[in-house]
């Protein structure tokens, strides 16, 4: 390759001899043995375009203890439809209801009724007010999941996160962020 136009940076010395082995140009990748063994065992960025949630552990564990079996199954169903930076249950971009929860769960309208004011009531979500996706200027209810059990990325609005703060999950976990 013609290196002619490209700007040397450094060179491989040979450590024990002192020998120039090669150039180094700007924009070349340089692999380490370690960084070649870490390839040959791990399969990196595995399913990387997957939509994925950060489910904080040590919580969950108390969320388990604490939730009847399908209030549990609940909070966790709703995992697919929380969104990205502000929590906020949602399907295809737009917030959803009681009555849409209760559709994308398949559970009658009677059921998830009941057991949402219950997931509200134990801090796993709560009601807040955003701007309609609709309307300009009018504010929507929605729900939104709280960001110390199930957080999808990893910045959070503050606004949310005041939301759950004082919640006993917030205390469970190690990194609480102060306000």
């Amino acid at each position: 390759m013609n290196n002619t136009n490209r700007v040397k940076v450094g060179m491989v010395v040979d450590e024990e001899t002192g020998v120039i082995l090669t150039d180094i140009y700007e924009g070349d990748k340089i692999i380490r043995k370690s960084q070649s063994d870490y390839n040959n065992k791990y399969v990196t960025n595995f399913n990387k375009k997957e939509l994925f949630v950060k489910v904080n552990i040590n919580p969950l564990k108390e969320m388990w203890k604490e939730l009847s079996m399908r209030e549990f199954a609940v909070a966790t169903a709703l995992i697919p439809y929380i969104s990205y930076k502000d929590g906020i249950l949602r399907n295809n971009g737009i917030s959803i209801n009681l009555k849409e929860i209760g559709l994308l769960l398949e559970i009658d309208y009677e059921a998830i009724r009941k057991i949402i004011p219950i997931l509200e009531k134990k801090m796993i979500i709560q009601k807040t007010e955003i701007q309609s996706e609709r309307y300009a200027n009018k504010m929507k209810k929605c729900y939104v999941v709280n960001p110390y059990l199930f957080l999808r990325g990893t910045d959070i609005e503050y606004k949310i996160l005041e939301l759950f703060h004082n919640s006993k999950w917030s205390n469970i976990s190690e990194n609480k962020k102060e306000i």
